[in-house]
Formats: structure tokens, sequence, C-alpha cells
């Protein structure tokens, strides 16, 4: 058919309109279709109004109708990349094509065995339309299991060995994981959608295996926006990454491309994107900040704010960074200063572009002083409690040496008192002795003292009948008292008190 416009009708809604009845009456015809509906796209591309009328007239049913009949897969791609331009040029279009009907026949062409790869890359890149920047989009692409399907392409598209190479199939593959890895960013940012960051969470592992498999910029590119977007305002994900090393791997690779910086433009804008990551990657989260002080990432950002041929977007990009790192790590604004960062800052923008500039370095100040105070406390804090120190020794010195004269002395009397206890235990033991012995010998003397009864003569004694206590002690007091208490005669003034005079004694019969 020869459905081209004829130029000097003004109006673009004659041309759409007639462009219409020349698709429907060719419907047969498939190339004579296609080359109807990428004349339309053209012009839709340069009007708006133009996508908005033919969505009036029935001419956005139409192409849906004819994606879903059993086409070739040529005319599918041209059916979806006609629908994805209408979504983008007309907010109408747009509305109508975001159903859970519609997803669900997208996702489709996705997973079918029979779908080509570039059936599968327009259907994504669809996706991408009508997700962009809709907070209903996010939520379709959540509900009706889109965005699992585009995880599964994240992990599966691109294999090591395809990353490390730039083969044939490297080639092929590339686009549909790059508009995987587009339309998953879309799913959690602008606006920002915290279940759909949260059901990405899972592909940052792959995503920091793929950083450390290559340093290309067609990898790097799209991995560090699919990375800052998952991570944005999310600490719980923030550590996720972190903790797999996925901080490391965006220090490690910025690293690199900081030192092409001076040699190659590309290397130091790329380097600015890394930026951008690491910085959502730290944003509120100390652990982070302390990882990209290890890798000396601020001095390397100074490195490239003095670059003359970066934009002021990008050079606000790495201020912006600049200060997440300060906010939470006092040792990445130790090495803003020992770079001389203030002053490198500076000089780095335009008067014309200050602003940026007057916000970041009364931050910087206001850090730094209250940097210097808590320095300074901390060393007032040392210097006193190393006096405490210095009393604590010369205390300890001293109680030693008190403890040790003590101690000296203690040791003179222990050395003593062996022979002093033995004497004594000797004194002891002799005396006993002695009393024993004198007991064997008068017996008599013991039975002075009462002592309870011991044995079972005297107790049968108690207990025989008609006796008691009283008189049994008497009657031996009785015995004890006929005898004489000692054996040597008594001294003669005791005897002379005790014996009676001769007149007194009787006379014998």
């Amino acid at each position: 058919m020869d459905c081209s416009l004829n130029k000097e009708i003004p109006n673009a809604e004659v041309e759409v309109d007639a462009l219409l009845r020349c698709i429907k009456q060719h419907l047969g015809d498939f190339c004579d279709v296609m080359s109807g509906l990428l004349s339309f796209v053209s012009i839709c591309q340069g009007n708006s109004s133009a996508s908005v009328y033919f969505h009036s007239i029935g001419g956005l049913k139409l192409v849906r109708e004819l994606s879903m009949l059993d086409v070739p897969n040529d005319l599918k791609e041209i059916t979806l990349y006609t629908l994805g331009s209408l979504a983008n040029c007309s907010a109408p279009c747009h509305q109508s094509l975001c159903t859970p009907d519609f997803f669900e026949e997208v996702k489709m062409f996705i997973v079918d065995e029979k779908s080509s790869l570039d059936l599968r890359t327009i259907s994504v890149s669809l996706l991408l339309s009508l997700v962009s920047k809709n907070s209903v989009g996010q939520v379709l692409l959540n509900g009706t299991g889109c965005i699992d399907v585009l995880r599964k392409l994240f992990r599966d598209t691109l294999t090591k060995s395809e990353i490390d190479s730039s083969n044939e199939s490297f080639k092929k593959k590339y686009p549909l994981w790059y508009i995987v890895c587009n339309t998953l960013s879309a799913a959690v940012s602008k606006p920002k959608n915290v279940e759909n960051q949260m059901i990405c969470r899972d592909i940052l592992p792959r995503a920091q295996t793929m950083l450390e498999a290559s340093m290309k910029p067609e990898i790097i590119h799209p991995l560090c926006l699919l990375i800052g977007f998952i991570v944005e305002g999310n600490s719980g994900i923030q550590k996720f990454f972190t903790s797999i090393g996925g901080l490391d791997a965006l220090a490690y690779v910025f690293i690199e491309l900081v030192r092409e910086s001076r040699q190659n433009i590309s290397s130091a804008k790329l380097a600015v994107e890394v930026t951008s990551a690491m910085g959502n990657c730290i944003h509120h989260n100390p652990p982070g900040s302390r990882i990209l002080a290890h890798y000396q990432v601020v001095p390397q950002i100074l490195t490239l704010l003095v670059l003359k041929s970066l934009s002021y977007q990008e050079k606000t990009i790495l201020l912006i960074t600049l200060g997440r790192c300060m906010q939470t790590c006092d040792e990445n604004l130790g090495h803003l200063l020992q770079n001389n960062g203030l002053k490198l800052i500076e000089d780095s923008f335009s008067v014309s572009h200050h602003g940026i500039v007057s916000v970041i370095v009364p931050f910087i100040q206001v850090k730094r002083k209250i940097w210097v105070e808590q320095l300074l406390a901390k060393f007032h804090g040392y210097i006193s409690k190393k006096k405490k120190t210095r009393k604590c020794l010369a205390h300890l010195k001293k109680t030693k040496e008190t403890l040790t004269k003590e101690q000296w002395e203690n040791e003179e009397e222990e050395e003593q008192s062996p022979e002093t206890v033995g004497g004594v235990e000797d004194s002891v033991l002799k005396d006993s002795d002695q009393e024993k012995a004198l007991l064997k010998q008068r017996p008599e003397l013991g039975a002075q003292f009462y002592h309870p009864p011991a044995n079972d003569e005297h107790k049968s004694q108690l207990e025989s009948p008609g006796g008691d206590a009283t008189s049994a002690f008497y009657s031996r007091r009785q015995q004890i008292g006929r005898k004489h208490v000692f054996d040597h005669p008594a001294p003669e003034g005791e005897n002379r008190v005790q014996q009676p005079s001769k007149e007194e004694q009787p006379k014998n019969p």
C-alpha cells in the first residue's frame, strides 16, 4: 500500500486519520502494517497531540489487539514499540495501558520461550515506559509478578564468561540486560518504592559479583545506577550491601577509574557515577563511611574535583558524597583537611556556581570545629588520666616499699616463732607428764577434786537400790580422809599446829 502522507496537509490529525485507515485496509499484509506503524511513530514523536488524537479514534486499541494476534515476532516487536512510544508521548495513552491485564500480557511476551531476544527486550522497554516516574506502574509491576521476571533476567541473562569477554553472545544479550537494569531502577525510585526496594535487595550479591568481574563502562554504568537506587534511603539495605562486600567493590572500581581519569575523561565521568552510588550506600551508615576511609576515598574525590573537564552537576555530586563521607566518620574529615580540601573545594567552582559551596563549606567548618573540640577533650582526658596514673604508680611504689618492709619484719618473726612455740609446747607437755606422774604416785591427790563419774562402777553405785549420789560422794570422802595426803613430813610449824601437845595426848590405860 502507499500510505505516504500528503505533505501539503498541515493538520496532523488529518494525517493520523488517513494513516490509520490505510493500516486497517491492509491488515493481512504484515510488511505494510509494520511500515504504517513506524510512520505513525515518527509523527507522534514530534507532535504529542497526534498521539492523543490517535488514542481517541481507536488507534491505541487496534495496535494492542494486533500485538495479541498469532503473528510473527517482527510484527509483535513493532506493535509493542508503537505502544511504548504512545505511552511516552501521551498521558491518556499511558493511563490506558497501566492496567493489570496489559501488564500480564507483556509478562507473557517476556517468559514465552518462542519470543525472540529482541521481542523480550522491547517488552521490557515497554514496561520501563509504564513504570518510569509512575507509582501506579511500580505497584502493577510488583502485583502482576513482572518484577520477579525482571530479577531473574538480571541474574541469568549474562554469564561471568560473557561479562569477561566481548564476544558475539555478550553483544546480543547486553541490550536486554541493560534495559532490565533500567527498568528495575525505575521500579524502586522516583518516586521511591520501599516495597520494591526490599524485593530487589536479593539481586545485590549478583551486582557485586558483576562489578568485581569487569571494568567495562557498559557494565559499571547501569550497575551503579541500580545499586544507588536500591540502597537509597534504606539503612537496612545499605548495611546488607556493605556486609557482603559490595561497598568494597565500588571503592575498588572507583580508585581504578580515578587512576585513569587524567588520561581518559570518560573514566572521570564514570567515576562520578560510582561516587554517587557510594554516597547513597553510606548515607546515615557509619560502617560504610569507615570503609571508604580505609580506601582513602576522600583524597580521590578531591583529585576528581579539580578536573576542569567535569561539569557543575558532576562536581555537585562529588561534593554531596564528600559531605556524606564526613557526616558519620571523622577520619574522612581528617583526610579532607590533610589534603587542603576546603581550598580545593572553593577553587573548583566559579563565582556563579558558589551556591553549593556556600552550603558545604560551612558544614565542613562546623564539623572541623566539633572535631577539634572533641580532640582537645580527648587530649585533656588523656593528660588527666596520665596524671592519675602517675599518682597511682607513686602510691603503689610507696605501698610496695611499706609492704616489703613489713614483710621483711614478718619473715624475721616467723623465723623465730617455731622455737618459741616449740618451747611452749615442750613446757606444756613436760608439765602434763609431771602431773600424770604425780597422780600415779598419789592417786588420793586426784580424789580431792570432784569429777563427774566416768566409769560403770561408780554408775552402778549411784543406781544401786537405796543409794544416792550424796551418800556415795560422802562415803568416798570418808575413805580419802583416812589416808595421808602427802608422804613427806609437814614443816615443823605445821606439825606444831596440827598435832596436840604431849600433855593433851591421851594416856594409855
